[in-house]
C-alpha cells in the first residue's frame, strides 16, 4: 500500500496562501514583487516612467533603473504601511470618548514605526546613492564601438615611397668657446 505525501491545498484559503510558497527575492525573484494588495498596473507604469526617463543605454544603466524602480515600489509600500498600522491601532482604541486616538495609536505602535522608518531611510539613502551613479555613467559619452572599422584611404593613389634616402644636412661642429652662430650663418648646400 502507498501513502499519498501531499497532495497540496484544497480550501481557497490555503491555495490564497501557498500561492506564495515559492516566492523568491532578491537575485533569484523572476521580477518586482506585487503583493495581492497592490496594483501590478501600478507598477508597470512606474517601470514604463523611469525607462522613458532614463533609456538605459547598456546593461549596467538598466540594472540602476530597475533599482531605482524598486526603491521607489518599496517606499511607496512603506507608506501604505505605515496609514495600516495606524489605521488598525485607532480602529481598536478609537471611542468616541476619548481624545487623541492618533496619539494612542502611535504609542501602541512606535515600536513597529521605528522599525519601518529605518528601512524607510535605508531605501531613500540606496535610491540617492543609485541615482548619482545613473547620472554620473549617463553623463559619460558612449564608448566607440569594440570592433570598430578599419579606417578606408582617402585616395585611390598609390602613395609616394622615396627610393633613397634623402641627403643628410651638413652639421656644423660647436666649439666650447664660441657663441652660438645666428641661424642666417648656416646655410643649406646641396
Amino acid at each position: 500500500m502507498t501513502t499519498n505525501l501531499s497532495t497540496g491545498p484544497r480550501s481557497a484559503e490555503g491555495k490564497a496562501v501557498s500561492r506564495f510558497n515559492a516566492l523568491k527575492t532578491g537575485i533569484y525573484a523572476k521580477g518586482e514583487v506585487v503583493l495581492p494588495t497592490e496594483n501590478p498596473e501600478d507598477l508597470e507604469a512606474l517601470a514604463a516612467e523611469y525607462h522613458g526617463r532614463f533609456a538605459p543605454a547598456d546593461p549596467e544603466q538598466r540594472c540602476l533603473v530597475d533599482a531605482l524602480i524598486s526603491d521607489e515600489w518599496l517606499l511607496r509600500r512603506f507608506r501604505a504601511i505605515e496609514a495600516q498600522l495606524l489605521s488598525r491601532e485607532i480602529r481598536t482604541v478609537y471611542q468616541p470618548d476619548k481624545e487623541s486616538p492618533l496619539g494612542q495609536a502611535y504609542e501602541r505602535c512606535d515600536r513597529s514605526l521605528e522599525r519601518l522608518q529605518r528601512r524607510v531611510n535605508t531605501t531613500r539613502r540606496n535610491y540617492r546613492q543609485t541615482l548619482e551613479l545613473l547620472n554620473k555613467l549617463q553623463a559619460v559619452p558612449p564608448a566607440p564601438p569594440a570592433n570598430p572599422k578599419p579606417i578606408q584611404s582617402v585616395t585611390e593613389l598609390p602613395q609616394f615611397v622615396p627610393s633613397t634616402p634623402p641627403a643628410v644636412l651638413p652639421t656644423v661642429p660647436a666649439t666650447p668657446a664660441a657663441a652660438p652662430q645666428p641661424a642666417a650663418d648656416l646655410t643649406l648646400r646641396l
